[in-house]
């Protein structure tokens, strides 16, 4: 950009007709960006900027720059606001479309997980390990139910594997922990357990990273987007209509 005109998609005015030609292109999301934080650092210089000429101080070129767009764009507060209606509609697909494949993936994840019938079979397991090894306990071996955070405590222990013997040496017993010695348990009575877990699981590895906070906010963003572009809209929409001039 080169001349405050060429910025005229974005700030609207009535320009020169010289600067008209080219000027209603519209503009890419980095420019529309750098603009408003040319306006946000000029904020509260509005009325310096257009004093007269005269009594106007020399100008740097942004100032210069922005004195020109001010006189032919309106006023200071108007063009602001314009900038960023423009630039919520020019980021509001991306970020939509970015909010909408994340959520699909979150929501195909959870259908898995529902629907799976490996993952129904890992629970019962890790819960019958669960009461055996505490059947001595009044209070834990009569577990009804398993947590997420119990499956990973099974994760991080470690028990020992059935012994392996190689060819001319002394049989090793293969450390393991016990979620994994579960999981072979049931892949040993049902071939097939293992591959069908992993498939169902697959999502989850996917949205592993997922920010519920974050994905919220980033929908409340959109809709203040939608508001905000809505809001000058409406009030367009109920505007009397201006009356025809009458004739003399």
């Amino acid at each position: 950009v080169s001349r405050p005109s060429e910025l005229r998609w974005a700030v609207g005015g009535a320009w020169p007709p010289a600067d008209g030609a080219a000027a209603a292109e519209e503009l890419p999301e980095d420019t529309l960006e750098a603009l408003r934080s040319l306006l946000k650092a000029a904020a509260g210089e509005a009325d310096r900027l257009l004093c007269p000429a005269a009594a106007c101080p020399e100008l740097v070129p942004a100032e210069a720059f922005l004195r020109t767009l001010l006189l032919h764009a309106g006023p200071f507060d108007l063009v602001r606001t314009r900038v960023e209606l423009a630039l919520n509609m020019c980021t509001f697909d991306r970020r939509a479309s970015a909010s909408r494949t994340e959520l699909e993936d979150v929501l195909q994840a959870v259908s898995a997980v529902i629907e799976s019938t490996a993952i129904p079979m890992l629970l019962k397991g890790v819960l019958l390990l669960g009461n055996y090894v505490n059947s001595a306990s009044r209070a834990l071996g009569g577990a009804v139910g398993v947590t997420l955070e119990s499956l990973s405590k099974l994760a991080h222990t470690r028990c020992r594997a059935k012994s392996t013997k190689a060819k001319g040496k002394l049989p090793q017993r293969q450390q393991t922990n016990a979620l994994c010695m579960v999981v072979q348990h049931l892949e040993h009575a049902s071939p097939g357990f293992a591959a069908a877990l992993a498939a169902d699981l697959d999502g989850c590895r996917t949205c592993r990273d997922f920010d519920a906070a974050g994905a919220a906010a980033a929908v409340r963003e959109l809709e203040e987007q939608v508001r905000a572009v809505e809001a000058p809209l409406r009030e367009a929409l109920m505007a009397p209509a201006p009356s025809p001039l009458e004739s003399p």
